[in-house]
Formats: structure tokens, sequence, C-alpha cells
């Protein structure tokens, strides 16, 4: 697995990437500052079977192989932590031969929410976050309406695995 995110410790991605960590799974932490260049050559020598970076660098990356300088064949690609456009997700999945998996996380609280591979919208970590759809005031709204924010209550106070 390589994981493209920030690598500095106080970051929310450095705090997951630690807990994702395995001698059984070899993994390898990028920092998403890293020149491009220099990134595709570190994942085309290591060639992992998972990708997981912000939807930006994903996007960047995915255009190294018309580069020459990446080929990868992942079993998996997440996008997490920025908004992952429909135009990202068709660069990714032509370049790799996969669609991304979109995974919605905050710097407060990890992972709040993923798709799966029948692509049908995003499932909430209920046994990890409790979300609230709110109006400006912090009261919830009904089913169905569109709030002002979400009110996130992270349930423990280790990431959820």
């Amino acid at each position: 697995m390589a994981v493209v995110s920030s690598t500095t410790p106080w970051h929310q991605s450095a705090l997951v990437g630690a807990t994702v960590d395995s001698r059984f799974i070899p993994t390898l932490r990028l920092d998403s500052g890293t020149p491009l260049a220099e990134l595709a050559t570190t994942l085309h020598a290591f060639q992992p079977d998972v990708l997981v970076g912000y939807a930006s660098i994903l996007r960047l990356l995915a255009a190294e192989p018309a580069q020459q300088r990446l080929d990868l064949s992942p079993t998996a690609v997440f996008s997490a932590s920025e908004v992952l456009t429909d135009a990202a997700r068709r660069s990714i999945a032509t370049a790799w031969g996969r669609a991304p998996f979109n995974v919605y996380t905050a710097t407060e609280t990890a992972g709040i929410a993923a798709e799966c591979e029948h692509g049908t919208g995003m499932h909430l970590f209920e046994d990890c976050v409790i979300t609230e759809v709110v109006d400006q005031e912090n009261q919830p709204v009904l089913p169905g309406q569109y709030g002002a924010k979400v009110l996130v209550t992270v349930l423990g106070a280790q990431p959820c695995h």
C-alpha cells in the first residue's frame, strides 16, 4: 500500500496512516508536497497493490503514465480528504483501470463515509461517528432537507479500524 498525503505529525492523515502500518502489509508513506516526478519514480519502484491519496495528487499522478514515469496496476485506489470530481475520477480510472473509491474524511474526524464497489453513494461509518445535518442555529433539519452544516461526533478516542 502507498499513501500520498501529509506526513506532518500533527495532520490527521499522518495519524491515520500510522494506524494502518503493519509488518504484514508493506506500506509506503509519501508526502504530497514531494515533486511529482519524484513521487512517480518512487511509486513506480514500489508498485503498491493499493494507492491512497488526495484527489488532486491522484489526478496529477494519473497523467504520469503518459509521461512514461509511472506504470502501476493497483487492485484499489482510494481518494480521500478532497472533493473527487467526475473528471478526476475518469482520469484515475483510465490510468489504472480501476474506478477510485471516494472516502469522505476531515482533519477533525478522519473517516466519515466511503463508497463501495457498487457505486451507489456513500456509506456512513456509523460505528465511528455520529453525523447530524443542522441549520444555521445548529438545529436538526428534517430527513431529505439541506442543512447549513454537518455536526460530527467522533465515537471513541482512537481511529476506527
